[in-house]
């Protein structure tokens, strides 16, 4: 497969086509400017290199915010947004691809995407916290990755109307125990 795919814009969004990118954009920590760019092909054995995979996911919530900065609630972007052993996630995705980044700093990546404000609001959907929950049903890094990779996230064209739908996925893969959204 190759690395773009084109697709049409959302109905209601106009006729104008864009190009999905089938990669993984990586941020490492926000507060820098380093970012990789890897293939579906190379996903695990390139994130083995820049984080620990065995990071134990602690905590995960869905959020979403608007689409763009126009009074139109019905258009949203849905993310998950996470927390390992001293590090803040978020792992969404969009025409540019899957995209996931990380900070110390919890507002970093919860108001950013990719070292841009957010548009307002952010809200919260659904918290987990997983601490409660009992440690064998936890998910690591490592597994979620493996979620994205065999559910080919990185190849499937982005469609807006079915994001909820890929962070649902993700969100529900945090808790490893097959539960559903």
């Amino acid at each position: 497969m190759g690395a773009e795919a084109s697709s049409n814009a959302s109905p209601g969004m106009g006729t104008k086509t864009v190009v999905y990118k089938q990669r993984l954009l990586f941020f490492p920590d926000v507060e820098q400017s380093e970012t990789h760019t890897i293939s579906s092909q190379y996903l695990e054995e390139r994130l083995e290199e820049l984080i620990d995979m065995g990071d134990m996911i602690n905590l995960v919530a869905l959020y979403k915010s608007p689409m763009n900065n126009v009074n139109d609630s019905s258009v949203v972007h849905f993310f998950v947004f996470f927390k390992t052993q001293g590090w803040w996630w978020t792992i969404e995705k969009d025409h540019e691809g899957v995209m996931m980044q990380r900070s110390k700093d919890m507002t970093d990546v919860l108001l950013q995407r990719a070292g841009e404000n957010r548009n307002s609001p952010v809200l919260n959907v659904r918290w987990d916290d997983q601490k409660v929950v009992k440690a064998n049903s936890r998910c690591s890094v490592r597994e979620l990755i493996q979620v994205i990779n065999s559910q080919d996230y990185l190849n499937l064209k982005y469609d807006t109307l079915k994001d909820v739908g890929f962070a649902a996925h993700v969100f529900n893969s945090t808790k490893c125990d097959g539960a559903v959204f």
